[in-house]
Formats: structure tokens, C-alpha cells, sequence
């Protein structure tokens, strides 16, 4: 169906028929947003069957949130993404394409739940072993008696009810991190915004340290 849109698209600005090609864009869209909906709930299905292989390797944090930062919508979001690193972080043992989708719903989360000209702060650090990766945003925040229920399957707080969604995107990052040995929390207070932080078990324990 995406396939033959896009082509319909493509024939018709040929022709310079804008504004029938625009009503593909919109169906191009919902195309997107329907495989996205669909990567979700079979991915869901996996991870919870155990059935979703994990490849790790030795992966250093700084460079797999560059690399998802710089993968991430428009310009103009990126622009709105500070990545901080104040200390060298010992590399994790991760499966980078898995991880990469565990930091993309996050970082994701918290460009549409907050101000188009608010940034969002990524920051990395690590503590007792462990590497973290935290998420902060200005949104909207997020009620007190929503956060104990955010990581499950379908559930939706009601602040972020009106985005499109089926509720799986922080379901799938706790079981993407978890299955790393890792864990997954949320601060938040209502009008000031949200920090979602995960953590990974370092490689050799973070014993190794820069020279």
C-alpha cells in the first residue's frame, strides 16, 4: 500500500497535480502510522514470549544517543535535542538496533509532549556499575496517580490522550531495557515537565576506565 502511494504521489506532482498529491501524503501517513502500530504489538508479543533475539556487543552510550539523535524527525527537532556527557561512560553490553529502539520512544515521547521551542536534554553519566541515560523534557508532566502505570501494556496517561498511540511505546522500552538487566523510571510533576531514566550494567562491571 506504501509502496504503490508513493509512486501515485510521485506521477501526480509530476503532472503538477498538487493537490491531489497532497491527499496521498495523507495516506501515506496513516500508511506509516499503521506499520508503526503494527512493529509495535508484534514486537510487544516477542519480547514478552522472549522470542525477540538480542545481538550484544560492547556499545559506548554517547555514541548510540548520537547516532538515534541524529536519526530522529525534522531539523527542527533535532535542533531542540542537547545531548550532555560531562564524564567518559564505560560502553555497555547491549544489542545496539533493540537499544536504539528503547532511546528513540523515549526521546520521541518527549518532543511531542512538550512545547515546540522547549528543548529536550539527553543526558548521560553512570553510577556504581551502571551507565544512565535520562530523558528530560518541559512538557506537560505527568500525573502522580499515571506514574505507576505508565511502563504497562496499552496504558495511556491522561495528559497524553490526545497523541496518537496505542499505549505500547513505554511498555516495549521496559521490556527492552529490562531484558538488558537494566531498569526504567519516571520523574514528573504536572506543568513542569518529565525525566524518564533507564539504566544498563557496564561492560566488565564499568571497571575499566579511560586513560
Amino acid at each position: 500500500m506504501i509502496g504503490q502511494t508513493q509512486w501515485l504521489d510521485l506521477q501526480l506532482r509530476k503532472q503538477g497535480l498538487g493537490r491531489e498529491a497532497d491527499i496521498t501524503d495523507v495516506v501515506l501517513k496513516s500508511g506509516w502510522r499503521m506499520v508503526s502500530m503494527i512493529r509495535d504489538l508484534v514486537d510487544s508479543a516477542r519480547l514478552e514470549s522472549r522470542q525477540l533475539e538480542m545481538h550484544r556487543e560492547p556499545v559506548d552510550p554517547l555514541q548510540l544517543v548520537s547516532d538515534v539523535v541524529e536519526g530522529l524527525g525534522t531539523a527542527e527537532e533535532r535542533a531542540r535535542i542537547q545531548v550532555e556527557c560531562p564524564e567518559w561512560v564505560p560502553p555497555v553490553l547491549a544489542d545496539p538496533g533493540r537499544l536504539e529502539r528503547a532511546l528513540e520512544n523515549l526521546i520521541t515521547n518527549a518532543l511531542k509532549y512538550s512545547p515546540a521551542d522547549r528543548p529536550v536534554v539527553v543526558r548521560i553519566g553512570s553510577r556504581d556499575g551502571d551507565a544512565i541515560v535520562s530523558v528530560a523534557d518541559q512538557g506537560v508532566g505527568i500525573p502522580a496517580e499515571d506514574i505507576p502505570h505508565l511502563f504497562t501494556r496499552f496504558y495511556r496517561a491522561e495528559t497524553g490522550k490526545k497523541a496518537e498511540g496505542l499505549g505500547l511505546g513505554l511498555y516495549i522500552v521496559r521490556l527492552i531495557v529490562e531484558a538488558h538487566g537494566g531498569r526504567v523510571w519516571v520523574e514528573s510533576k504536572v506543568g513542569k515537565g518529565s525525566t524518564f531514566s533507564l539504566t544498563l550494567p557496564c561492560a566488565n562491571g564499568g571497571a575499566d576506565r579511560a586513560t
